[in-house]
């Protein structure tokens, strides 16, 4: 009896491994799918906010070659801020961003911007040696202290208003139009790019 029992546990345990390997071929060809793939993020200080574009001008701070960078967003746009959603219309110049960016055929576009430091909390104040000037004439004014300025030696540049720029400046260039000469003293940020400090 106990002969006949040995086989049959023997058959059963063959019975069960063979079963087991089974199902480790069964788990081997489960393939999940890969994660998906999020846009490239943008880290850097906001230079100037074009609301009439729909546009961003951002000055990058994560050791990019060409620092200047512009960022189209919409309506749907998120805009996270110590936890909180805000629209993109609370942004500021002088803002401290990170921007989740994807290339469109318009060019770079957000779909979330989380605020890292608010510009009015930051109070940076700008050494003196590091300022320039550029001059020339008004082409094109758009909200947000953002102008195009056709400087003396022909070039095209876009001049926006530094965040800690007094409140008298920012006026100043409120009520600039097509036409007026512009002597401004700031700093270059771009090829192309002038932030302001002050107008002379």
């Amino acid at each position: 009896m106990f002969k006949h029992n040995s086989r049959w546990l023997l058959g059963l345990a063959l019975l069960t491994i063979s079963a087991a390997a089974g199902c480790g071929e069964n788990i081997a060809v489960i393939h999940r799918p890969a994660p998906e793939v999020n846009g490239e993020e943008i880290t850097g200080e906001i230079t100037g906010i074009d609301r009439t574009q729909n546009e961003i001008y951002l000055r990058a701070t994560d050791g990019r070659s060409n620092p200047s960078r512009t960022v189209r967003y919409d309506a749907n746009t998120q805009v996270i801020y110590q936890g909180r959603d805000y629209p993109v219309s609370a942004l500021e110049v002088g803002d401290v961003v990170a921007l989740q960016v994807w290339q469109r055929d318009r060019g770079n576009v957000t779909d979330l911007i989380r605020v890292q430091q608010n510009g009015r909390d930051r109070g940076a104040a700008r050494p003196l040696a590091s300022r320039q000037r550029i001059e020339g004439t008004v082409e094109a004014v758009a909200r947000g202290g953002v102008f195009d300025l056709r400087d003396q030696g022909g070039a095209s540049v876009t001049v926006t208003v530094a965040p800690d720029a007094r409140a008298a400046v920012v006026n100043q260039v409120e009520r600039l139009r097509r036409g007026d000469y512009v002597l401004a003293e700031g700093r270059y940020v771009g090829r192309d790019r002038f932030e302001l400090d002050n107008l002379l």
